[in-house]
């Protein structure tokens, strides 16, 4: 597992990997497209953590 990279159900995984790819389509390269969602991904599990409310998926990119 990576460093710091909570484990997420499989639909959540499935929409990171379409927002992967879709920022990919969009001309960013893959490894900042990644991290990008991987950071998403960290964020929304820290404040689940601290007990704040979290939007459970990733906004669809226009």
């Amino acid at each position: 597992m990576l460093a710091n990279m909570p484990s997420i159900p499989h639909q959540e995984q499935q929409e990171a990997a379409e927002q992967i790819h879709q920022l990919i389509s969009t001309g960013m390269r893959s490894t900042e497209a990644i991290a990008l969602v991987a950071q998403k991904i960290r964020e929304q599990h820290q404040n689940h953590r601290e007990g704040q409310s979290i939007s459970t998926g990733f906004r669809k990119l226009p």
